[in-house]
């Protein structure tokens, strides 16, 4: 099942999500509430790049949407295996994503 495909099997067609890239950000509203959407899709591989991208939606989605449930849609074959990500600290930008999405869910996200 693709992306939007799913996004329409849980929302309908009342959603905002968008794709770039690899990244799917966006809103959607689930029992009448407004949620932000975060994830990947095309089976992508997640790199220094990706990582922080999603990490930037997060901390977006707290600055101006104080409270604002946060959904994880990933579809993703796991952490990109490129020296070029390595050299750039992938692992730093993985534990940069778990912290954010961690202090989203402690702020009532």
């Amino acid at each position: 099942m693709n992306w939007s495909e799913l996004a329409t099997a849980l929302f309908g067609a009342d959603h905002d999500i968008r794709v770039d890239g690899s990244l799917l950000h966006g809103t959607a509203t689930l029992a009448r509430q407004s949620i932000a959407v975060v994830g990947t899709t095309d089976h992508a591989s997640i790199g220094y790049a990706l990582a922080l991208r999603q990490a930037e939606v997060v901390l977006a989605t707290m600055a101006h949407h104080p409270g604002r449930p946060v959904l994880l849609l990933i579809d993703t074959q796991g952490q990109q295996l490129r020296r070029h990500d390595e050299l750039l600290g992938i692992n730093r930008a993985m534990a940069h994503l778990g912290c954010c999405i961690d202090l989203a869910r402690r702020r009532g996200h």
